[in-house]
């Protein structure tokens, strides 16, 4: 056993040779006085070295050294991380230094795919091709990728509170009010929360990394609050909700001009959010400021013909409550009082 811990590195310095060799416990310990404390460690994992396979294309695959681990009492054969915590180190020192800033996860990504197929056109030294063409003839001898591809994302299951919540890794995320009390499941995404009722997804959040954070999306609370329009001004839901400046100037003459019903007409119009982006809902609001057509029907009118493409054909009669104005036929008597006016000035 005294050769299996000497070596260039005194009498146990190259003892990380012996863990490959020896599949058991180690039965020696160093001596008194040498400074080092007894060796300890758990049984290594057994490794071996494949053989060169040789593809039929001419394709060969240099050996590389696997370790055999049992999973579930399956038979596993994990690759060497070696190779792939290289190649991470090269990502990080040449595509993240300086430390990049990007607004989302898919402007890194697309960041990230860009470097990596610039890098694909280079040549390494001592090959005759590229890294892109290498590539092209490794995928030729590779298995074709899964028909549906891994979905990369913690799964649980969870059931929505009183208050329309559902608690994922210490936060809170909001749900439309109508699956109260029901359970969900959910998808957790690095960027993403993901929550779904059945077959169907409810809702999508932005994932929050605090703690006990609640993650609002004033679209699920609207049919409430319809019902309980007094609770518009109030609602922690609707709390910093960042809406262009022609929502407020909506909210407040459909109000002036409809009072409570007004409001809940509002509330209506936010509503159409379930359906449609907010582009399109807000270049209708403004279009009926424009018009003059203060009112849900007009706003859910001017915004299906704004996706349909068409021309929006307003009849203003359904509307009662709008102001009338009457304009008559000028009369050529009607300035005969500016000219008399304009004599008794003169005099």
């Amino acid at each position: 056993m005294s050769s299996l811990f000497s070596g260039t590195g005194g009498l146990h310095g190259n003892y990380g040779s012996a863990l490959a060799a020896h599949s058991g416990k180690p039965q020696g310990r160093p001596y008194k006085g040498s400074g080092s404390q007894p060796m300890s460690f758990a049984r290594p994992a057994r490794t071996r070295v494949l053989p060169t396979p040789h593809i039929p294309n001419g394709l060969t695959i240099a050996p590389a050294t696997e370790v055999r681990q049992r999973y579930r009492g399956v038979s596993v054969i994990m690759p060497d991380k070696g190779n792939v915590e290289g190649l991470v180190g090269y990502a990080r020192r040449n595509f993240m230094v300086p430390i990049p800033q990007f607004a989302t996860f898919d402007a890194f990504n697309a960041f990230l795919e860009e470097q990596c197929r610039k890098r694909q056109r280079d040549r390494l030294r001592g090959e005759s091709e590229t890294i892109g063409e290498r590539l092209q003839r490794d995928l030729a001898a590779m298995q074709p990728l899964p028909a549906s591809p891994f979905d990369a994302c913690d799964q649980a299951s969870a059931k929505v509170t009183a208050q329309s919540l559902v608690r994922y890794k210490t936060n809170d995320y909001s749900v439309p009010a109508a699956y109260g009390h029901q359970d969900v499941w959910i998808r957790g995404y690095v960027d993403e929360v993901v929550i779904g009722c059945r077959s169907e997804v409810i809702a999508r959040h932005p994932r929050s990394w605090d703690r006990e954070d609640v993650i609002f999306d004033p679209v699920h609370y609207l049919p409430l609050i319809e019902q309980k329009i007094n609770a518009l001004d109030q609602a922690a839901p609707l709390q910093g909700w960042d809406l262009p400046e022609e929502f407020a100037t909506l909210c407040r003459l459909m109000e002036g001009r409809m009072a409570k019903h007004g409001r809940r007409e509002y509330v209506q119009v936010l509503r159409l959010l379930e359906n449609f982006d907010m582009a399109d809902l807000h270049a209708a609001v403004k279009q009926a400021i424009h018009l003059g057509a203060i009112g849900f029907d007009a706003v859910k009118h001017l915004i299906l013909c704004r996706v349909e493409r068409r021309p929006p054909r307003l009849d203003l009669s359904i509307y009662p409550y709008l102001p009338r104005a009457t304009v008559e036929t000028t009369s050529a008597k009607a300035y005969m009082g500016l000219l008399s006016s304009g004599k008794g000035e003169a005099a």
